[in-house]
């Protein structure tokens, strides 16, 4: 349960600082929303890795978030002692456990299967486009 929890905080810490290095800036940020497919495979995978992980940032801050307080929730119980009886708490927990499995219907049941795959998805992305900047990396210019 303990790796459960870190690594559910590392992937809500790797969820923010991705989402600061993603953005392209004001007059970009919409090329970022959507794949070329019809281009070379390097910058398939880049625009690949920046649209799922725009698309799917919320859903995987959610489980990110909920499985690390699902393992310490002791570090959380500073936001909830704000109802001496705790029913605003004991329905925050139930909305959060309800968001991290999907249970509302069989279709979102379904949806949070496949959206299952984007963490793995954005792995791989994001170790090509790490492994290639060091494979392809040029070398310095020795005359400069």
């Amino acid at each position: 349960m303990t790796v459960n929890g870190i690594g559910g905080a590392s992937l809500t810490l790797l969820c923010l600082t991705g989402a600061i290095i993603w953005w392209p800036g004001v007059k970009y940020w919409h090329r970022s929303l959507r794949v070329d497919w019809r281009t070379h495979f390097p910058r398939f995978n880049w625009d690949l890795h920046s649209a799922l992980g725009f698309w799917v940032l919320p859903i995987v801050l959610i489980w990110s978030f909920s499985a690390t307080y699902f393992v310490f929730p002791h570090a959380f119980s500073i936001f909830l002692v704000f109802d001496p009886a705790d029913r605003v708490t004991d329905n925050w927990l139930f909305w959060l456990s309800e968001l991290h499995f999907g249970r509302f219907t069989r279709l979102t049941e379904m949806l949070w299967a496949v959206l299952g795959l984007a963490p793995g998805i954005l792995a791989f992305t994001g170790a090509f486009i790490c492994c290639r900047r060091v494979i392809f990396k040029k070398p310095a210019n020795p005359y400069k």
